[in-house]
């Protein structure tokens, strides 16, 4: 079985600290994701699976050196590294020759992950700043750090369109490590943008936040293999791909099958559907 796992929001609003808007109910999910993120404390791997835009891919990043003021990213090489709170990344640091990381649990995570999926559904282009999924990806890499600031992290980017059968896969890869219970995972919880008078897309469909809700806190990650690319596009859920990659995690016999997941917390401040929850 696999270490925690906790699934909050990606959205940068959310981080401490965060110079945007105030608004009481961020102030809420903040507290919320903190409470969550605490499940991390002492953890010493972390597996991020993030949302990402329809049509990015599958891809497989280390979190390289995250500014703690800034919360962004400084600067980008290879795929594996260390998230300090110093910002050492230096190139050589947790990797041997060839790229291939010099601990246990991550090589035989990326190892696993590389030779399950093709050159055609796995890609490691270079991270830009502004490429949406990787920011997803980094601000669960900053939560993560608040808790396990010494744990090596690896960042996964899985687009809202990703086909079921690499979903299913790599649920089944990350599943049945036989590390896997040095392994804890954390997952994007962002769901629909079609909330309330002013949501920021209007019309947009948010059933599934009820699905992706009763899902998590009923002990039915089964559920999360059903959710929709289609009706993930209509209602502006990125991280549709990301869930769908944990409903398969749990859902591995060999790996997860026992653990429950519980909602802490779900609601959709400024419009926006957000869940927040925990298993072991």
């Amino acid at each position: 079985m696999i270490g925690p796992v906790v699934v909050v929001p990606s959205t940068p609003l959310a981080l401490p600290g965060h110079p945007g808007r105030t608004h009481p109910e961020i102030e809420t999910l903040r507290g919320q994701i903190a409470r969550a993120v605490a499940e991390l404390a002492g953890q010493t791997h972390v597996l991020v699976v993030a949302g990402g835009p329809a049509g990015s891919g599958t891809r497989l990043r280390m979190p390289a050196g995250l500014d703690e003021e800034e919360g962004r990213l400084r600067r980008a090489y290879g795929l594996i590294t260390r998230v300090t709170r110093t910002g050492d990344t230096s190139p050589g640091r947790g990797t041997q020759q060839g790229g291939v990381p010099d601990d246990g649990v991550i090589r035989d995570l990326t190892t696993a992950v590389r030779s399950e999926l093709g050159p055609g559904e796995l890609t490691s282009q270079s991270a830009e700043v502004n490429d949406v999924g990787w920011v997803d990806a980094q601000v669960l890499a900053a939560h993560a750090a608040t808790a396990a600031p010494d744990a090596v992290t690896v960042l996964l980017s899985v687009a809202s369109d990703v086909p079921w059968p690499v979903a299913a896969r790599l649920g089944r890869v990350i599943g049945s490590l036989r590390t896997a219970g040095q392994l804890s995972v954390m997952v994007a919880g962002d769901l629909s943008a079609g909330h309330g008078p002013k949501p920021p897309r209007p019309g947009a469909d948010t059933t599934l936040d009820e699905h992706v809700v009763a899902a998590l806190d009923g002990g039915r990650p089964e559920r999360l293999l059903t959710l929709d690319p289609e009706q993930a596009a209509a209602s502006h859920a990125r991280a549709v791909g990301a869930l769908r990659v944990l409903g398969a995690t749990l859902c591995t016999p060999t790996g997860t099958a026992s653990m429950g997941t519980v909602v802490r917390w779900s609601g959709a401040p400024l419009g926006v559907g957000y869940v927040v929850a925990v298993g072991r």
